[in-house]
């Protein structure tokens, strides 16, 4: 069992240009779906994005992706039909995809385009946890978004790895922040759980971006790959890691 997690990342970028590659991977629910986007670029982001994801747990299972089956929890989280030696879990935001796999345990990943919030303040104030919520209150303006967005992905991430998505209350755990403070769980609660079983990793696919792995678990470090070329860069996929 390989105890690491590999973060694959996508450039959505072209998705008008390669979903058409990909549209033939998907399901028949999946296709159907995809149609019902009235929006040419969320209907081929949609579309290219799956065909990736299929691809991607394709060359690590050594099937092909027209093969892979899935499941999903009550709350939606989807997971591989019949087969539980590698976990998965998917986000994307602005113009990147990213795929989290691990064999160690069910996985919760999260990616966000930072992003001016005007609204930033508020929204802690109602969904954080006390800490985390003064924390964003006692930001500067030019470090709110970066900090906000760094606690948004380190909270989702661990919300998907629990399978429960946003039923669990956001304000019930707390996260670590800030400059020089490792990803962590300070306190998991409601229901209670030792911090000390989790593991949580950040990590920055590319500038204005950043993005975290939850798991009940230690997974080790993170690696970065590109699936294709990084946006604007020419040659070979690139890759990184993040303790």
């Amino acid at each position: 069992m390989h105890p690491g997690v590999e973060v694959w990342i996508c450039s959505l970028e072209a998705a008008a240009e390669l979903a058409a590659e990909y549209r033939p991977l998907l399901s028949s629910d999946e296709a159907e779906r995809a149609g019902r986007f009235k929006v040419d670029r969320l209907r081929d982001a949609y579309a290219l994005g799956r065909g990736v994801t299929r691809s991607i747990l394709a060359q690590r299972l050594k099937t092909d992706p027209r093969a892979i089956r899935f499941q999903y929890s009550t709350y939606g989280k989807p997971s591989l039909e019949g087969d539980q030696r590698l976990h998965f879990n998917v986000s994307h935001s602005g113009s990147l995809l990213v795929c989290a796999l691990t064999e160690v345990a069910p996985i919760g990943v999260d990616l966000e385009h930072v992003r001016p919030m005007r609204d930033a303040r508020n929204i802690a104030s109602r969904f954080f946890s006390t800490a985390e919520a003064e924390r964003v209150r006692s930001a500067t303006p030019e470090s709110i978004d970066a900090l906000f967005f760094e606690i948004w992905t380190r909270k989702e991430a661990f919300l998907k790895a629990t399978g429960a998505g946003f039923s669990r209350a956001l304000g019930s755990f707390t996260v670590s922040s800030g400059p020089g403070n490792p990803a962590r769980f300070e306190r998991i609660g409601d229901p209670d759980d030792d911090p000390a079983q989790w593991s949580l990793r950040a990590f920055e696919p590319v500038e204005a971006y950043v993005g975290a792995v939850a798991a009940r678990a230690s997974i080790g470090e993170v690696t970065l790959r590109w699936w294709g070329r990084p946006p604007g860069l020419r040659g070979t996929p690139s890759s990184r890691s993040s303790d």
